[in-house]
């Protein structure tokens, strides 16, 4: 099932079940991150910014395993309710 699970998270679906990649308000999000980050890494030493681009990059992967664990969560909590719901209709 994880195999599975992965595969959506990371987006091996039919295209046309694909969401958009991204908003307009995550896009201005992500630029003014990038010009923050620019902005930093022009005041600090190449040995700082090299230390900051590796925290990004932990931050980076801990939100990854984050949203893959709420991914997996809420795909269950669904396939759960979905079985309750059929559950109740044979019941009937």
């Amino acid at each position: 099932m994880n195999n599975i699970l992965e595969a959506f998270y990371s987006g091996h679906v039919p295209e046309h079940e694909q969401l958009e990649n991204s908003t307009a308000k995550e896009r201005a999000v992500s630029e003014k991150i990038y010009d923050e980050m620019k902005y930093f890494s022009g005041l600090m030493s190449a040995e700082d910014c090299k230390r900051l681009d590796e925290l990004n990059n932990m931050y980076s992967n801990l939100c990854n395993f984050e949203c893959m664990r709420t991914f997996e969560y809420a795909f269950r909590l669904g396939a759960m309710i979905m079985s309750a719901v059929f559950m109740e209709e044979g019941a009937e």
